[in-house]
């Protein structure tokens, strides 16, 4: 039974526009709190002996922070995909992220954004919020997927 896990992104700096490069939201990078809450969440994971078996993660630079940061604080190396399609995705989008992943893979983490995330899972996420989905297989997987856990982890416990 595969296990999927969702985590929204980390707390990131507040978009700045430019005159050069008006719409690029990409490279925000995290915030000092944002910093130690994807330590956590990878201090989560390590504390309950998980490991995902792939990280799926958008190449917005707020996304990859988030998993690279978690990712150092397991002992074992997870395999990263990014995935463009997860900045902005659909239902539809996702559904096929899911569905592409490699049967061999019992369990996976997707990296990725509001409202994307939230849309998906019919929930309201803040930030470093990671969701568990337990599945009879990926294919199996939904929108508003039944049995969903979630934790807002943070580094100072709030």
């Amino acid at each position: 039974m595969p296990t999927l896990y969702l985590l929204r992104h980390a707390k990131a700096e507040k978009p700045v526009k430019h005159a050069w490069d008006p719409a690029d939201d990409r490279n925000r990078p995290l915030t000092a709190s944002g910093i130690a809450d994807a330590k956590t969440v990878g201090s989560w994971f390590a504390a309950r002996g998980l490991i995902p078996g792939i990280a799926v993660v958008s190449p917005a630079i707020r996304a990859l922070q988030t998993w690279q940061l978690a990712a150092n604080e397991l002992k074992y190396a997870v395999p990263l995909r990014q995935e463009p399609a997860l900045y902005e995705a659909s239902d539809a989008e996702i559904l096929k992220i899911i569905r592409g992943i490699p049967s061999e893979f019992t369990s996976a983490i997707l990296v990725g954004h509001n409202p994307s995330i939230s849309d998906f899972l019919d929930l309201d996420l803040p930030t470093c919020s990671l969701a568990r989905v337990e599945l009879a297989n990926w294919n199996a997987a939904t929108p508003g997927p039944k049995g969903v856990k979630v934790w807002r982890i943070r580094a100072n416990g709030d």
